[in-house]
């Protein structure tokens, strides 16, 4: 039969693996048949006794959980002398080692911790039998002490000291805080053990006070005389037995009934309830300043202006600016607020050669009815640009642009049998429909891409059958853009790069080596910088 000896640790009478320590075992000749526990007595491990009585049936092959107890000598335990090697189990290296005194008979481990190399820990657990002039081989661990960073705080918030601290020297995953050297003068407001793995990888505030400080325990009840919060609080940190009231922590929305200061001595040794009301809440203001910031193409502020706008206005139309004179408004409409600023891009006037006969178009293109634009001379060979630097098809051309975090725009474009082309020479217009752009020439861009250089990047717009501006998603060819949809100076750009869409992130192409610059990368896997912002 196969045998197991084991210690019943918790004493319940019953095997618990995990928690019961098995002390030996094997395979051992028994009678078959019923039989008396008494048959196992040649077989107990050495220094232990069988603790279960009666009888069991002995079968072939069959296991068998025996508990057992320890022999405990009535007579003193002697002392003997043993050679023990202290090891290291990663590199089987003898650490250090010896003859000791030790108990004789079955012994825990242990009884050889006072032995132990310093820096290191007893990694063996249960007993040995220890007899005189025997050898004994012990693994044992090297202690890894954990560093910690923190950071004290007193009760204003402020950073008083902290930094990188050794603790947990034994190795057991808990420290105490009395590890910690406080700042001089201050003392830990928690105490006690704490659980390595809590600070291990960041940086832990931990609140301090004054040495002389008192803890006092504080009851707040409002006017119904209901309890709002409360707790233990360290006052009087100069330690004079006097505190101020400002010195507790009052639950948001209330403010004390009371104020000033108070003896520590009436506080101490009891729950003390204190008096609170709702504050009021400030009203809001109805109006804000913004600042309106005109930029030219070249990037250079040329003047600033403020306005006083509804408070929960995010945006102010162009109507309401005061554009500096010599200069015009590249676009109109709305403009957003950020942060308080409104940047509105401006370029210069052109003056006519005679400002006051200017030529009238024999025949004006601007059309009276914006869903019928008049087609160009042959629409099927639209005009290239005159510019070498303007690529012939967006998707091998421009600047990659992009955004991590944002709706940005890309330099570059989208291959389309439309054909592509530069927007120079021209304006926007913003008709009763939308956006399109007129040329100098009276004609205007329609049917396909367009790019716009504008302070040193190149951006993508498409422009429909009828000439207007398109915004939004866009299919085209099997491929799909999104072009910007606020009015911020840039509405209806081509976005490339990583862009955050209805709090979604979409990948665009941003690479002509990659493929169609601008079309959207389907199952692009979304950077984990980008996945909580």
């Amino acid at each position: 039969m196969n045998i197991q000896f084991y210690v019943d640790a918790n004493g319940n009478g019953e095997f618990n693996e995990g928690v019961d320590e098995v002390v030996g075992g094997g395979d051992y000749l028994v009678p078959a048949g019923v039989q008396s526990y008494s048959v196992l007595d040649q077989y107990a491990p050495e220094g232990y006794k069988i603790a279960v009585s009666g009888d069991f049936m002995a079968k072939e092959g069959e296991n068998l959980l025996v508990r057992v107890e320890k022999i405990e000598s009535e007579e003193p335990t002697e002392d003997i002398i043993m050679n023990i090697q202290f090891y290291e189990d990663t590199k089987d290296n003898v650490i250090a080692g010896g003859d000791y005194f030790v108990p004789a008979g079955v012994q825990n481990y242990s009884v050889l911790e006072e032995y132990v190399p310093e820096g290191y820990k007893m990694a063996e657990s249960g007993d040995f039998f220890a007899e005189e002039g025997a050898n004994l081989k012990v693994r044992i661990e090297k202690i890894q002490p954990t560093i910690i960073n923190v950071v004290f705080v007193d009760a204003q918030g402020n950073n008083v000291g902290g930094g990188d601290y050794f603790v947990d020297e034994d190795g057991d995953g808990i420290f105490n805080y009395s590890e910690l050297d406080v700042p001089e003068g201050y003392k830990l407001v928690v105490t006690g053990d704490a659980f390595v793995n809590d600070f291990v990888g960041k940086s832990t505030e931990l609140k301090v006070v004054r040495d002389g400080a008192t803890i006092i325990n504080v009851t707040f009840v409002d006017d119904q005389g209901n309890n709002v919060g409360g707790g233990d609080y360290f006052v009087d940190e100069d330690g004079d037995g006097i505190f101020n009231y400002s010195e507790l922590d009052v639950p948001e929305g209330y403010e004390l009934v009371v104020t000033g200061d108070a003896f520590v001595s009436e506080f101490e040794g009891k729950s003390t309830e204190l008096k609170v009301v709702k504050t009021e809440e400030e009203p809001q203001p109805e109006t804000k300043t913004i600042t309106i910031k005109y930029v030219d193409e070249n990037g250079t502020v040329i003047a600033t202006e403020t306005l006083e706008v509804p408070a929960e206005d995010g945006n102010v139309n162009t109507s309401k600016l005061t554009v500096p004179e010599g200069y015009e408004l590249v676009w109109t409409g709305d403009l957003a607020i950020v942060d308080g600023v409104v940047t509105a891009d401006v370029k210069a006037v052109e003056e006519p050669d005679d400002p006051d006969t200017p030529d009238e178009p024999d025949d004006p293109d601007t059309p009276d009815d914006p869903d019928t634009p008049d087609e160009p001379d042959d629409p099927d060979t639209p005009d290239t640009p005159d510019d070498p630097d303007q690529p012939d098809t967006p998707g091998h051309g421009g600047s990659s642009g992009g955004s991590s975090g944002g709706s940005s725009g890309g330099g570059g474009g989208s291959s389309s049998g439309s054909g592509s082309h530069a927007l120079k020479s021209g304006e926007w217009i913003l008709d009763d429909i939308g956006w399109w752009y007129k040329y100098s020439d009276n004609t205007y861009a329609k049917a396909g891409w367009y790019s716009l250089v504008w302070r040193g990047n190149t951006d993508w717009y498409y422009f429909n059958e009828a000439g207007y501006l398109i915004s939004g998603w866009f299919d085209q060819n099997g491929l799909r853009y999104f072009l910007h949809d606020v009015h911020d100076g840039t509405f209806g750009r081509m976005y490339t790069g990583w862009n955050k869409i209805n709090n979604q992130w979409y990948f665009f192409n941003d690479n002509a080596d990659n493929g169609t610059v601008g079309a959207l990368v389907e199952g692009a896997q979304v950077p984990a910088e980008l996945v909580n912002q």
